[in-house]
């Protein structure tokens, strides 16, 4: 008997404590949930309106790396050609 009190006790009252928090969760999952959507909310964006700025803004990357291989270029030919006359 003694043992059934020591262990049944203590477990009577941990499982009565899980039922009666069951609550608590419930409530807190709520209010998680609505921070979440005015979160959501707050943040929102177009993702059209994104992808379009994102490919104008690679579009101007690629012409900016396309006129610096162009002068690389150029430079290099004009290297090469001083290089020739100084030998």
């Amino acid at each position: 008997m003694h043992d059934a009190v020591q262990i049944g006790l203590p477990l009577l009252v941990i499982v009565a404590g899980i039922l009666f928090n069951r609550s608590d969760a419930k409530q807190t999952r709520r209010e998680l949930t609505d921070e979440l959507r005015s979160v959501k909310a707050q943040f929102h964006m177009d993702l059209k309106e994104l992808r379009t700025d994102v490919m104008a803004r690679l579009a101007v990357i690629e012409g900016d790396s396309r006129h610096f291989y162009t002068i690389t270029g150029k430079l290099d030919g004009r290297v090469d050609t001083i290089e020739k006359r100084v030998r």
